[in-house]
């Protein structure tokens, strides 16, 4: 799936309101442009009437003597006063011959317009035609003055223009971007504690609530997550107190079968093992043959009396109830000790006052820690296996005060990629029983190389569950 670009707000903002004034510019240009086209076009008729007119009284003036030279046209005249930069004047008698012509062209310096403004001006307007007038003395063709303008004055005087609008609006549009960017910045400057405060809902902390913030926008945003975190927490209270209930209801469940286990089965099977051996003896004096079926059968009573026994630690073990949860621990590992004491070390260390722990916290904290011994057992390969259980209740941090933590450490292998599915699914279970008395777990490399699992867990969170 192609992934979206990004694009900082105030460089968004602040690039589509250059693109805005520049195409303003363009526009202011382009108008002037017109309007300077406007003003050479006009320029150019009053030259031409001022030139008819000049030429066209001079015929009267030879009639009524006041010029003798009986000249026409009087050129120097037009040359002195109407000739000017980038205009050109010719004039043809009557037979259409050129008598006098005068051109002025742009200087050099005006004519040096760039390229591409050359052929983008070209290209869009048309150079203004020259204006033909007809000099008529006495009702006859006399004369015709021709007045045109030369195709670079429109362009040098373009240019002019658009490079003075550009010179100011290049600045402005700096100074315009400059000015938005941190109007923008200054007005987002609330999205930063606003981003803070999402973060800390998304790390779980919904009881947190985004600030007052200036704009109203942000306002309703920040309003709509307020409400989401406060439905988000009250959703996640009653999933907590049904989850508590439902660990204490199925601890509960299992005393209660486990009792029920040893009550009925231990001691109908306590039975099936005494008639067992009662036949067995009996059989001695009287059927031997029968010896072999009564041990077979008190040896299958035995048997079924130790997978029953298994079955109840599994379920609730009377231990935990017994002795507490520190002498259950140290069971726990003298059990693992027995079955893998040549390959593997397990060693159990208990610090503060561990005796008056909720039975839920406890029967929670040996579930984690039969959990968290078998994956290190089964999973980690490791030569030495510690587990320890330390009361928190004097430690400075306040957000570990009056809590139990519950570290299994090993020096094996750590997590390999092929035991995630395995090893998954027990922390998955553990992260769950954690979540219930609102604790906190790590599982992190351990300081030997291998793996490391910490579990704390408050013990008020428990108390409403003794």
């Amino acid at each position: 799936m192609r992934t979206a670009r990004l694009l900082n707000l105030k460089v968004f903002v602040m690039l589509r309101v250059a693109l805005g004034a520049l195409a303003c510019a363009v526009a202011a240009a382009t108008f002037v442009i017109m309007e300077t086209r406007m003003e050479l076009s006009h320029g150019l008729e009053t030259k031409m009437e001022l030139i008819a007119g000049k030429l066209g009284l001079q015929p009267i003036s030879f009639q009524t003597g006041f010029d003798r030279d009986e000249r026409l046209p009087d050129w120097s005249f037009i040359a002195d006063r109407l000739i000017d930069e980038g205009s050109c004047i010719r004039f043809e008698n009557a037979d259409r011959q050129q008598v006098y012509a005068t051109c002025l062209g742009v200087g050099a310096s005006d004519a040096a317009t760039p390229r591409w403004f050359s052929t983008l001006y070209r290209t869009l307007f048309a150079p203004l035609g020259p204006l033909r007038r007809a000099i008529e003395p006495r009702g006859g063709v006399a004369a015709t003055v021709e007045v045109s303008l030369d195709p670079m004055l429109g362009e040098t005087r373009a240019w002019s223009e658009t490079r003075r609008i550009m010179s100011v609006t290049v600045g402005s549009i700096a100074l315009l971007s400059v000015v938005v960017y941190f109007a923008i910045d200054r007005a987002l400057r609330p999205t930063l504690a606003m981003q803070a405060g999402i973060d800390r809902l998304g790390a779980g902390d919904l009881s947190y609530r985004l600030p007052q913030v200036p704009l109203v926008e942000l306002q309703r945003i920040g309003d709509v997550i307020n409400r989401m975190a406060a439905r988000l927490e009250a959703a996640m209270a009653e999933r907590e107190e049904l989850a508590r209930r439902l660990a204490v209801a199925q601890e509960e469940e299992r005393r209660h079968l486990a009792r029920e286990l040893h009550d009925e089965f231990g001691q109908n099977l306590a039975a099936i093992n005494a008639i067992a051996g009662s036949v067995g003896a009996t059989a001695k004096a009287v059927c031997p043959e029968l010896m072999p079926e009564a041990a077979s059968l008190s040896q299958i009573a035995m048997k079924m009396m130790n997978e029953l026994r298994n079955t109840m630690a599994r379920l609730r073990p009377a231990i935990v109830d017994e002795l507490g949860l520190v002498a259950s621990l140290r069971d726990l590992v003298a059990g693992w000790n027995g079955r893998l004491g040549t390959t593997t070390r397990f060693a159990f260390t208990d610090r503060g006052d561990l005796h008056d722990l909720p039975d839920a916290l406890a029967i929670t904290l040996f579930r984690i820690a039969q959990e968290g011994v078998t994956n290190a057992a089964r999973h980690a390969s490791a030569r030495n296996v510690d587990l320890t259980l330390e009361r928190l209740a004097d430690e400075p941090d306040p957000s570990t005060k009056g809590a139990v933590r519950l570290t299994v450490e090993d020096d094996g292998r750590g997590l390999a990629p092929d035991d995630r599915v395995g090893v998954g699914s027990g922390l998955a279970g553990i992260s769950e029983r954690v979540a219930i008395f609102k604790g906190r777990m790590e599982f992190c490399g351990g300081a030997s190389g291998g793996a490391r699992l910490a579990v704390t867990l408050p013990i008020a969170a428990a108390q409403g569950d003794a």
